[in-house]
C-alpha cells in the first residue's frame, strides 16, 4: 500500500518564509522599535568610540608638549632650577587633572618625579614615583617607579623604606629588564643595614638568573667578599 500524505500536517506545518513573513506583518510597529532602539545603540557606540578617540589624540598631545618641556628643563644650566621647572610642573598637573587615569597620567607623575629630584626635592618625588605603583601597577612605568622611589627615599636615609619599595619590585621579575639593578640595590641596601645574610640571598638570586650583564658580576663579586669575611 503506497503511504499516504498527511494534508492535515501540510496545513499545520507552513513553510518557515511564510511564518517569517506573518511575524514581521503582525509585529511591524514592535519591530520597528526595536530598529530604532538597534539604531540608537549602534549611533552611540560611534560617539562613545569617537569621543574616545578624540579624548587619546588630546591625551598624547598634551603628554607630547609635556615631554618637550621637560627635555628643554633637563638641557638647560640656570642659577634658578626651580623657576625653570615650572612651566613643566603645570603641564604635567593639567594633564593629570583630564587624563589621572591613563598613560598619559602616569607619564606625568613619572616626570614630576624626576623633575623634584632634580630639584633634590626627595620627599616629593618619592611621592610621584611611589604613585605610580599604586595607581597603574600593571603599566611599564611601575617597576621603574619603584626602582626610583627606593633611590629618593635612600638619599633621604630611609633604608627600610627604600627596601620596602625593591622588595615589591619582586612582580615584575619576569617582565622588568632593570630588575638585576633592583636585586643588586636590595643587597647593598641590606649590607649597610648589617643583614649579611638576607644580603648574601639577594645577591645569589641574582646571580642564580644566570645573566652576564654588570650588576651580575657585581653580585659575585660581593658574594665572594661576603663569603671571606664570613669565614674568618
Amino acid at each position: 500500500m503506497k503511504a499516504s500524505v498527511s494534508t492535515e500536517s501540510q496545513e499545520v506545518n507552513p513553510s518557515f518564509a511564510e511564518t517569517l513573513s506573518k511575524f514581521f506583518q503582525g509585529n511591524r510597529k514592535f519591530l520597528s522599535i526595536i530598529g530604532i532602539a538597534l539604531l540608537a545603540g549602534i549611533v552611540l557606540i560611534g560617539v562613545v568610540e569617537a569621543v574616545q578617540n578624540s579624548r587619546t589624540k588630546a591625551a598624547i598631545s598634551s603628554l607630547e608638549i609635556l615631554e618637550v618641556l621637560y627635555q628643554d628643563f633637563e638641557g638647560l644650566t640656570t642659577e634658578s632650577p626651580a623657576e625653570a621647572a615650572k612651566p613643566v610642573v603645570e603641564k604635567a598637573n593639567e594633564l593629570l587633572a583630564s587624563y589621572s587615569k591613563v598613560y598619559a597620567g602616569w607619564r606625568a607623575r613619572f616626570i614630576l618625579g624626576l623633575v623634584h629630584a632634580s630639584l633634590k626635592e626627595y620627599d616629593v618625588a618619592e611621592k610621584w614615583f611611589a604613585d605610580i605603583a599604586e595607581v597603574s601597577p600593571r603599566s611599564n612605568l611601575a617597576a621603574s617607579a619603584l626602582v626610583n622611589a627606593a633611590s629618593m627615599a635612600e638619599e633621604r636615609g630611609d633604608m627600610q623604606a627604600a627596601l620596602g619599595y625593591l622588595q615589591k619590585t619582586d612582580a615584575y621579575a619576569t617582565t622588568y629588564v632593570g630588575y638585576t639593578r633592583a636585586l643588586f640595590t636590595r643587597g647593598r641596601i641590606l649590607e649597610h643595614l648589617e643583614k649579611p645574610q638576607e644580603a648574601l640571598a639577594a645577591y645569589q638570586q641574582l646571580v642564580d638568573r644566570g645573566e652576564s650583564d654588570d650588576w651580575s658580576h657585581l653580585a659575585k663579586s660581593r658574594l665572594i667578599l661576603l663569603k671571606t669575611a664570613q669565614a674568618k
